[in-house]
């Protein structure tokens, strides 16, 4: 989901990474702050070989949230290019010139992918499979059974659209409704 360089890091590799970060960690402890309690070292040793892990699920959460902002903004683009006449590949390619993010950049992917001979149901699927996004995965999923039933696909973008800038705002709100309450901890704090 990560894309290049993370796309070719293999399992064995990646547990090589977190006994590696492991090791590090107790080392480091032991030199710059003189550690030897072998509690406090398990415990870092744990906390080390972990971190790669969080550290992979922090950077998919930025990349789920980038593409949920970028996601609405693409589907009007579409909608507009394909209202206007061009077919969905077209449109696709115009907005792949245009347009950079996390989004294109998977879009992009699925294009190559259809212009070395998969179909463009199968490439839109794999893209959602590779994602791994429910929200994009809804997507897809109209997407490729707008393509299947042969209808037009500019009133299923449109509709999406629509879903996905109401969600957009709704998060939107329900951040602000939570500013208060994380701005009363330090408020507090600063008052005494």
């Amino acid at each position: 989901i990560l894309g290049e360089p993370y796309i070719n890091i293999k399992p064995y590799t990646f547990i090589g990474l977190q006994l590696l970060v492991s090791i590090v960690s107790v080392v480091s402890l032991m030199a710059l702050f003189s550690v030897y309690n072998p509690i406090g070292l398990v415990i870092f040793a744990v906390l080390g070989f972990f971190f790669p892990t969080l550290w992979v699920k922090e950077k998919v959460k930025a990349k789920h949230k980038a593409i949920f902002q970028q996601l609405p903004y693409v589907l009007d683009l579409l909608t507009l290019m394909v209202e206007a006449g061009l077919d969905f590949g077209a449109a696709l390619n115009k907005i792949l010139e245009s347009e950079k993010g996390d989004l294109i950049t998977e879009f992009s992917i699925a294009q190559q992918e259809m212009k070395l001979g998969k179909s463009r149901e199968s490439a839109l699927i794999s893209m959602s499979d590779r994602v791994n996004y429910l929200q994009l995965s809804t997507v897809i999923n109209a997407l490729v059974l707008a393509f299947k039933t042969g209808g037009s696909i500019a009133p299923t973008l449109r509709i999406l659209s629509e879903q996905f800038r109401v969600e957009r705002s709704q998060l939107a709100e329900k951040m602000a409704g939570q500013a208060p309450l994380n701005l009363m901890a330090p408020l507090i704090l600063f008052i005494f």
